[in-house]
């Protein structure tokens, strides 16, 4: 099956139509347009460390300068090393429509497609989930845990988006294809069976496609986008 660029979606006739279903409850995660208060709660951590290896610092020099001495040492060697953190310029998603498609029209080349939109009018951020379930991708047809680990968008069975500022044509200023974390998905089936789906600690980079290869390249110094907790369940609607 040829890999269609999402920017070209409209002349694709990649789910640009349906029924959207409204979600009553926009709670499903907390969308921010800014950072995550993540290294503040760090820095906070780190004046209590700190205060805590002073005390323990100063007992240690009335007992044994050199053992104070090399403690010190130590801490020191330990606080230059911290554990890397994941940095999310963006985190949640707020869905306010979804829709889920099978297009089986050409039954040998089925295409499943997910869409999650953040508003009813444009421009709007869309979250997408698209299988394609012909050889050589064989995307998810049915139940079970999906990695996103490593994944391009030239090659990918389960590709997972977020595009922002769209409209209706699919003219969108960003793409940020998801590179890591999990789709975990209950149920999933023909047209007029349910899809059931949570996505875990997905991470989406900033990226560019190429119009030509379909690779997915990220774009240097650009945003990322953290995605937890993420539930979806719909019934999934046949082709338009």
């Amino acid at each position: 099956m040829n890999r269609t660029l999402l920017l070209l979606l409209a002349a694709a006739g990649l789910v640009t139509s349906g029924c959207y279903t409204r979600l009553t409850d926009c709670a499903t995660a907390d969308h921010e347009h800014g950072p995550d208060e993540v290294e503040d709660e760090v820095e906070d951590d780190t004046t209590d460390d700190e205060l805590g290896d002073d005390d323990d610092s100063t007992d240690a020099q009335v007992g044994d300068d050199d053992d104070a001495t090399d403690d010190g040492l130590g801490d020191d060697d330990d606080a230059t090393d911290p554990p890397e953190q994941p940095s999310c310029t963006y985190a949640g998603f707020p869905a306010l429509l979804h829709q889920a498609i099978l297009d089986d029209t050409n039954p040998a080349q089925p295409l499943f497609t997910y869409q999650a939109r953040d508003s009813e009018y444009e421009p709007f951020d869309e979250l997408r989930i698209a299988s394609y379930q012909a050889e050589p991708y064989f995307g998810p047809s049915q139940p079970g845990s999906f990695s996103l680990a490593g994944s391009n968008y030239a090659d990918c069975a389960l590709c997972v988006l977020l595009i922002t500022d769209c409209d209706e044509a699919y003219s969108c200023d960003r793409v940020f294809f998801a590179d890591a974390g999990t789709v975990d998905v209950f149920s999933m089936g023909s047209a007029g069976t349910n899809f059931s789906a949570t996505l875990t600690d997905v991470v989406f980079q900033e990226v560019e496609i190429d119009s030509d290869t379909y690779v997915s390249t990220p774009v240097p110094g650009g945003d990322t986008w953290c995605v937890d907790g993420f539930q979806i369940d719909l019934v999934t609607q046949g082709p338009y």
